[in-house]
């Protein structure tokens, strides 16, 4: 409440003095430290704030079927539609449809947790079960009919980061260790759904062929392809304003660091990159944590298809960043919801009528509108929550 009241406050003095936070300082997220000099770009007062709707007047109206979606922590959230999706939870792995949960766990894929998975669409989804205590055996679940059928696959990795470019194409990052700021890694290809995993890339000094091209050094946190030749890994190293941020042209086996323009005021700060966000064949996001003396999120662009980057807008604080096309974009951020329509020159300010804790939740929106907002309980249930109104109110719709 206490933030709530400093960033109505802060909105009252800009309105009174005809002064607007610029883009770059959005000035309604209160700074551990004083806000960094924003882009000389032109800035208007953000939207005045829009009367909060009443749950009774928040439609369209949604219920989901029970199935049991509290029989523990809720790990994972991924909605293809208001109908459809899928989510892992402690102990189980269900499927949406229709508004209908249903657990799909494998047979024999209980006992064993989960280490990774990836859903495409609402037919094809893989699932990773650690192997024999090895970082070079696992045993990888695939359905292409929604859960109800699964096949056991073995791979050489136990954890791994997926992406699939459609039913047959896709990669593997696989993890072989890591510690004191180093994590080695493995980069497969599959052309098989997963049947068959080809090794493209490896930086593990242990392991013949070994290169690096993506360095030791550093911890990775995601990869991101846009088709069998190009790719990107990112992650972040423990040095001052390094862009951990390589891509590949020729499948994986080899790489090349991206350089980053970072903004000015904080020449000690620790950049976490996170995968890019793919819109077009041309066009392309990339949100990157900056965390020193102060806490900042800047938003690059690419209208190259991710060969170049630009900072298009440097946000107050760290949040969950969604992004709809070059222009739309959400930014939750300390129990506040941001809204642009013009690429961040303005932004409208949405303020739920709940809170949700000091802790990022999980959250997706379907559009502009339509949300979807996840959490945890200290005993270990979740409770998830919808909006229809852009965020100003939230309807707990499970359990």
């Amino acid at each position: 409440m206490r933030n709530v009241l400093v960033c109505l406050l802060l909105l009252m003095v800009m309105v009174a003095c005809g002064t607007a936070p610029s883009p770059g300082q959005v000035a309604t997220i209160p700074p551990s430290s004083p806000a960094p000099p924003s882009p000389a770009v032109s800035a208007t007062a953000p939207v005045p704030a829009s009367p909060v709707v009443s749950p009774s007047l928040a439609s369209p109206a949604l219920s989901w079927a029970a199935a049991g979606l509290n029989d523990g922590s809720l790990r994972h959230l991924q909605l293809l539609d208001r109908e459809n999706g899928w989510a892992i939870t402690d102990s189980g792995v269900y499927h949406l449809q229709g508004g209908r949960w249903e657990n799909v766990m494998p047979a024999d894929g209980t006992g064993t947790p989960l280490t990774s998975f990836f859903f495409l669409d609402n037919q094809h989804a893989w699932l990773l079960k650690l192997g024999e205590g090895t970082f070079t055996s696992g045993s990888l679940y695939h359905t292409s009919d929604g859960g109800k059928r699964w096949e056991s696959i073995a791979v050489p990795f136990s954890m791994a980061t997926f992406d699939f470019v459609n039913a047959e194409q896709g990669w593997a990052m696989a993890e072989l260790g890591s510690g004191a700021g180093k994590s080695a890694i493995a980069i497969y290809q599959t052309q098989d759904a997963g049947h068959r995993w080809d090794l493209q890339f490896v930086n593990d000094p242990n392991m013949a062929g070994a290169r690096q091209d993506i360095p030791l050094a550093g911890m990775k946190n995601g990869l991101m392809a846009r088709d069998l030749k190009t790719a990107w890994v990112t992650g972040t190293v423990y040095a001052p304003l390094i862009p951990y941020l390589y891509i590949t042209h020729d499948g994986g086996k080899s790489w090349q660091q991206q350089p980053l323009v970072f903004p000015e005021g904080d020449p000690n700060a620790m950049a976490l990159v996170q995968s890019p966000i793919l819109l077009s064949a041309s066009e392309m996001l990339l949100p990157v944590e900056l965390v020193g003396d102060l806490t900042r999120t800047v938003i690059y662009i690419s209208r190259d298809g991710g060969e170049s980057w630009q900072p298009a807008v440097t946000l107050n604080g760290r949040g969950r960043f969604q992004a709809f096309s070059l222009q739309e974009w959400l930014f939750w951020s300390e129990n506040l919801l941001f809204y642009t329509r013009d690429g961040g020159q303005n932004w409208e300010i949405r303020t739920p009528q709940r809170t949700f804790g000091n802790e990022l939740p999980g959250i997706q929106f379907l559009t502009s509108q339509e949300g979807f907002l996840w959490a945890n309980s200290i005993e270990g249930h979740a409770s998830i929550y919808h909006t229809a109104d852009g965020g100003w109110t939230w309807i707990q719709i499970y359990p």
